[in-house]
């Protein structure tokens, strides 16, 4: 699977987690307890391995340094947010109200992803690169994940 691929396939198991993690309620805490550091590592995995290979990729290019640089502001503003919201309590009565902006952000951030790059991956760069990346993009991916 290319890098592309892996990122939408990614992003489609967190549109699903961040569905059921929405729809808890300050009585189901024991459930965001499970729920939500899950999510934040299967996240921060992808974050780094965007971050360490594509990221990094699109830096290198003067076109795209402007996209990989916000691009990443927008990673670490969502793990701010989310470290913030597991502090709060899983039965925090705003819980909900905490997650709403770090949804705003991760949606933003996959129409970035998934409408003006990857569609346009092979404008930027070469089969060889997107080759590379791909291969990068799953070994830091696996790495972070078999870390924590």
């Amino acid at each position: 699977m290319g890098i592309g691929e892996a990122i939408i396939e990614d992003h489609d198991e967190f549109r699903k987690a961040l569905a059921k993690v929405e729809k808890t309620t300050e009585n189901d805490a024991e459930l965001r307890k499970q729920m939500l550091p899950h999510f934040m590592r299967m996240l921060y995995a992808h974050h780094a391995a965007e971050e360490e290979t594509l990221f990094l990729a699109m830096e290198k290019k003067g076109k795209l340094k402007g996209m990989a640089l916000d691009m990443t502001e927008e990673h670490r503003a969502m793990m701010i947010l989310l470290n913030d919201l597991e502090l709060s309590g899983w039965d925090f009565k705003y819980w909900d109200h905490r997650l709403r902006p770090f949804r705003e952000i991760f949606m933003i951030h996959l129409n970035k992803e998934e409408k003006a790059l990857i569609p346009n991956l092979r404008t930027y760069f070469s089969q060889a690169e997107i080759d590379e990346l791909s291969k990068g993009f799953d070994a830091v991916r696996s790495r972070v994940l078999d870390a924590k």
